[in-house]
């Protein structure tokens, strides 16, 4: 018993340390780009978190940011949880809030109770059209699905900007945006202050329950039985293609969510470009919560933070918010270095135990 409780505790200590680790050296690495400033780095850090959590209208800001992160740091960690590595999230989110636009504009008649379902429906309808089709392509033709989703980000993000540009231009002269959608399809705010709004509501709601699907279901169990060895989720009655298709369906799902809560909440209308690449955001803050959506919610609060404290450091003094984003690239640097060496030591493990079957046969 003792044995098990200690090789718990070593494995979840490495859960818990290696992103705060990965942060702490992100955050040091970020003084360096401060001192050139002659500014001092211990007070523009100072200023970050102050600004982000140092008042409830810090918090306000902090969270309306985050909120979007939660949302996409769920679709990643879901669907690596299952198997499915989306890095096709951003395209999904534009597809999204693309289609509750339209749908919240054109359908501006209806009352608020059925329209604001309806727009959340046809966000999440088409960021899963547009999720399988690179899923179905690997599947059936085994295209690259990496390489799939990278081309499809891209179609949708052009996409999504010519048709705000062109055939589904708006009022506003002179910008590029599609009509503004019915009063009753926008989520409430909590403040006349902040863009934090009700889709704060639904990402908490998703994050307990994925938490419990994932830890408490059998469908939870047979997603990471497959996430973690798909010979073996086969072994044990699972099919993968299927599978992974479905967990595909659902993390598409939520990044459409995520597009919508910015038309919804945030925006009013669609506008091409407005994501500040909430997409690669949201898989870095998976990546770094290992998968756990409690941990995805602590990370988005986390990155929302800089996020908004940037905007004060830069207010207040000669930094640019820029650096914020130079911390969350140095992140990802070192998440994405480590993904490498976990599927390479993976990939010799698997070598080495089909050499010894071999040999055993």
């Amino acid at each position: 018993m003792k044995e098990r409780i200690s090789v718990l505790g070593e494995k979840y200590g490495r859960a818990i340390l290696r992103p705060i680790a990965t942060i702490a050296v992100a955050l040091v690495i970020g003084m360096l780009f401060i001192l050139p400033t002659g500014f001092s780095p211990l007070k523009a850090y100072g200023i970050i978190f102050k600004g982000a959590f140092g008042s409830s209208v810090g918090w306000l800001g902090t969270l309306a940011k985050a909120t979007p992160l939660l949302f996409t740091g769920l679709a990643a960690a879901f669907a690596s949880w299952g198997g499915c590595f989306n890095i096709g999230i951003e395209g999904q989110l534009y597809m999204g809030a693309m289609a509750a636009a339209l749908v919240g504009h054109f359908c501006g008649g209806l009352p608020g109770v059925i329209l604001i379902p309806l727009c959340l429906i046809a966000a999440m309808a088409a960021a899963v059209l547009w999720a399988l089709i690179p899923g179905l392509l690997n599947n059936k033709l085994e295209i690259n699905i990496f390489i799939m989703f990278f081309i499809f980000n891209n179609i949708a993000s052009l996409l999504t900007d010519y048709l705000a540009s062109n055939p589904l231009r708006g009022e506003l002269v002179g910008v590029e945006a599609t009509g503004r959608i019915a009063a009753q399809a926008r989520f409430f705010r909590f403040s006349n202050y902040s863009d934090l709004n009700g889709g704060l509501l639904i990402a908490l709601g998703l994050v307990l329950l994925f938490w419990f699907v994932q830890y408490k279901t059998r469908f939870g169990y047979e997603c990471s039985a497959i996430g973690q060895n798909a010979t073996f989720g086969e072994y044990i009655g699972i099919r993968h293609a299927r599978r992974s298709m479905l967990v595909l369906t659902i993390s598409a799902m939520v990044a459409g969510l995520c597009g919508a809560e910015q038309t919804m909440g945030v925006l009013g209308r669609f506008y091409p470009n407005f994501s500040s690449d909430y997409g690669f955001t949201g898989i870095s803050i998976g990546m770094l919560a290992n998968d756990n959506p409690i941990a995805v919610a602590i990370f988005a609060i986390f990155f929302g933070g800089l996020t908004y404290g940037g905007q004060q450091l830069e207010s207040n003094s000669a930094i640019s918010s820029d650096l914020v984003r130079v911390i969350q690239a140095i992140v990802i640097m070192f998440i994405s270095a480590d993904f490498i060496v976990k599927k390479t030591r993976a990939k010799r493990r698997n070598k080495a135990r089909e050499k010894q079957g071999r040999e055993g046969a």
